[in-house]
């Protein structure tokens, strides 16, 4: 075998060794990018699910003298007991009231089984007295969607939210539909906190992150970037010391119709 021979030889052994070791990096590179996408919107869908089970039981069984927003304990002046800050930093806080059936119990097939809190939690559990749950969203600052219950001490739902947005569906001609939608700072000044209001649709939005989970650098994307979660516009930086941004970010949007306010004069 001539030296030329050997010369060719190595040559097409490398640039194949080459080729294999191409493939393997990016294969690596898709599957950790395709880890941080997964991990960003399971924290989304969890975030969003959850959030929709318990606020579309906004008002259940209240008197028609009890709000389901603001403080039922004060209805002539609906003490707002939420956040609507229009700063792109801040997020909202929303605090709701349902309860459950008097003596209520935990069989699947009784039409009298308790309702649940978001915290998992039987509502009114053989009670004999009408009982109302007080149920608040609020995002902490590490980033965990939250709720709790009673006033008790909030527990986190999801990681990974940068901003938590809600918009109220205000039913302007009174056929139960919502025509327009607008922040608690709207509704507020239009008097929807009172029992003559007319809000019978929510509509969420959280931006969802992948948390601690950071995309691989080829991945990663140049400079800021602004997304649009309701009524609001967040912009999300790259960390510091980096021009590219180290997480996968999406938002989720969803549209409660509030259909247990039959009893509420709203």
């Amino acid at each position: 075998m001539s030296l030329i021979s050997l010369l060719i030889g190595a040559t097409i052994g490398i640039l194949l060794t080459g080729a294999a070791g191409k493939v393997y990096l990016d294969s690596r590179i898709a599957f950790s990018a395709n880890e941080v996408v997964a991990a960003t919107m399971e924290n989304g869908r969890f975030a969003i699910d959850d959030l929709r089970r318990t606020l579309m039981m906004t008002g259940r069984l209240l008197r028609a003298d009890n709000l389901p927003f603001g403080d039922p304990d004060d209805p002539g002046k609906a003490k707002l007991q939420l956040l609507d800050d229009q700063d792109p930093g801040a997020s909202d806080k929303i605090v709701v009231f349902y309860g459950s059936n008097t003596g209520c119990d935990d069989s699947d097939t009784d039409a009298n089984r308790c309702q649940l809190d978001c915290l998992g939690n039987q509502i009114n559990k053989n009670n004999t007295t009408p009982y109302r749950a007080r149920i608040e969203f609020h995002l902490s600052g590490s980033r965990e969607l939250r709720c709790s219950v009673d006033g008790g001490q909030p527990e986190p739902l999801a990681s990974g939210i940068e901003t938590f947005q809600v918009l109220y569906g205000w039913d302007t001609d009174g056929d139960r539909y919502p025509n327009l939608y607008v922040n608690a700072t709207e509704a507020a000044a239009n008097g929807l906190w009172s029992p003559k209001g007319r809000i019978v649709a929510l509509r969420i939005g959280v931006l969802a992150s992948s948390a601690d989970m950071t995309l691989p650098q080829a991945a990663r994307t140049e400079g800021e970037k602004a997304f649009d979660v309701l009524d609001v516009k967040y912009t999300v930086s790259p960390p510091s010391g980096s021009s590219k941004l180290d997480k996968y970010y999406r938002v989720y949007t969803s549209t409660i119709s509030l259909r247990n306010l039959e009893a509420v004069e709203q």
